[in-house]
């Protein structure tokens, strides 16, 4: 969890320096975020200040011994299986498999799906890998991940 701990303390800190800096300066920290956390900037579009501090609170109060939230694990699992996605997608289109972490390899037995999603899309994919591995129906998935603490 600590990791989205830090997903979220980036977000929170690129939105309040935002209108002071410019595009070109803030673009390394972006790039870093979608990398690590693939569908976080669609977050730091879309969530106001206030959710992502109740977000913060929610998984530190985790590190203090509360119990987790479904919408953690779901997360944490989304941006897993999404980077393992992205990484093959990426080998795929330059021709080489030969340097692919673990996260790509496990989608190696869905490589024309992940080459050529269906729709063009990998999140339905990547939705669906992650329902199977928590035993959840994707419907379940889809909602964890727009699940709001605040208002």
């Amino acid at each position: 969890m600590q990791r989205l701990v830090a997903k979220y303390e980036e977000i929170l800190r690129l939105r309040r320096t935002a209108p002071g800096g410019t595009a070109l300066e803030a673009r390394p920290a972006l790039r870093a975020l979608a990398q690590e956390f693939p569908g976080a900037l669609r977050e730091l579009d879309a969530l106001p200040e206030p959710e992502i501090v109740a977000r913060i609170e929610a998984l530190r109060a985790v590190a203090s011994g509360a119990p987790e939230a479904p919408w953690m694990r779901v997360l944490e699992s989304y941006h897993r299986h999404f980077r393992g996605a992205l990484g093959l997608k990426r080998a795929l289109a330059a021709g080489s498999l030969e340097a692919l972490d673990a996260g790509a390899v496990s989608w190696l037995p869905q490589r024309a799906a992940v080459h050529r999603p269906p729709g063009g899309r990998l999140q339905p994919l990547v939705i669906g890998r992650v329902a199977e591995e928590l035993g959840l129906h994707a419907s379940h998935v889809s909602a964890a991940l727009k699940t709001r603490l605040v208002g």
